[in-house]
């Protein structure tokens, strides 16, 4: 599918660009959330002063195709220039290509249950940025267990979002007790048998039947 071939295509982008040789920084807002154009335009500036400042790293920032355009074409009217070299905005991918293929050092996630828990498993420090429903429950989950920095609300006014955004990902980057704890975290679900797990549990009850209760 479409997704399937643009995360082909990042992938290409990352490996082609000696500049990732740092790592890459994983930026996912979800696939329901849809932020107002001024928000977006406040975090692409805050991605983009990141890039700039961490060159040896790669952001990529997958959106869906309505935030992608309206991002682009409010990009155009206002004249800005294309991103940094280290920085990919695209549309839609199979996330799960870019997290089993690449070298993810920190993400910037909207708090979604599934995102974060398949991040934290591979040990990645997370700046959480919730929009509704459980992600603030989620963000705040995340930093009290010392693995990310839990950041304001991502409907609030554009400049405090993108100003969260930058200090958050710097966080997550330069604070070795954040990437310490992420990786105490990691080796905890893993340990805990994922979806293995689940399923002997599953088959457990199962078998017990009625007996069990």
């Amino acid at each position: 599918g479409a997704a399937a071939r643009a995360g082909d295509e990042v992938l290409r982008w990352v490996e082609e660009r000696r500049r990732c040789d740092g790592g890459v920084i994983y930026v996912t807002l979800g696939t329901t959330a849809v932020p107002r154009v001024e928000t977006l335009r406040a975090i692409r500036g805050a991605l983009e002063e990141f890039a700039m400042e961490f060159e040896k790293l790669c952001v990529v920032w997958p959106l869906r195709l309505d935030s992608l355009h309206s991002l682009r074409e409010h990009g155009e009217a206002a004249g800005f220039p294309p991103p940094p070299p280290n920085m990919k905005i695209s549309g839609p991918i199979r996330s799960r290509l870019l997290v089993q293929h690449a070298r993810i050092v920190a993400a910037l996630v909207h708090g979604g249950a599934t995102t974060v828990h398949e991040l934290l498993y591979r040990g990645i420090p997370l700046a959480v940025l919730p929009f509704y429903i459980d992600q603030p429950h989620m963000a705040s989950r995340v930093a009290a267990a010392g693995a990310g920095v839990a950041l304001p609300w991502g409907g609030g006014p554009p400049e405090e979002v993108g100003t969260a955004v930058g200090a958050g990902l710097r966080a997550v980057i330069r604070d070795s007790e954040i990437r310490a704890r992420a990786g105490v975290v990691g080796r905890a679900l893993r340990r805990a048998g994922g979806v293995r797990r689940v399923v002997d549990v599953c088959e457990e009850v199962v078998e017990m039947g009625d007996g069990g209760r």
